[in-house]
């Protein structure tokens, strides 16, 4: 993921959850405490899922391999010859991570009519 394109939907992000925080309105009182705990633990979610130098989530891609191993270089089996169009598996190029997708979705986007 590019590092200004992260930049500008996390930014984005934060200034919801900061919104959030302070009550975005004059009207409103003090957010329940509730509120503030799921700001908190959002922050500290997306906190760790912060992507590294290559644009990579560090703790999704950090998972797969601990779980799987290293991402294998293709088929090595005789039978590859078989599928047409083979092709060795590559390298997805680096993007938003779920988490940081379901934030941006959520608190970025502006959602349907209709939906609260």
């Amino acid at each position: 993921m590019d590092g200004v394109l992260f930049q500008v939907l996390s930014s984005g992000v934060l200034e919801y959850l900061r919104g959030v925080e302070e009550g975005a309105g004059p009207d409103r009182g003090p957010e329940p405490p509730e509120v503030l705990r799921l700001v908190a633990a959002w922050r500290a979610l997306l906190r760790t899922h912060e992507p590294d130098g290559a644009g990579r989530c560090v703790v999704c891609g950090h998972a797969r391999r601990w779980l799987f191993g290293p991402r294998p270089a293709g088929c090595r089996s005789p039978s590859w010859r078989l599928f047409a169009g083979w092709r060795p598996i590559e390298r997805r190029p680096a993007g938003l991570c779920t988490v940081w997708q379901i934030a941006v979705g959520y608190f970025v986007r502006k959602l349907p009519d209709g939906v609260a």
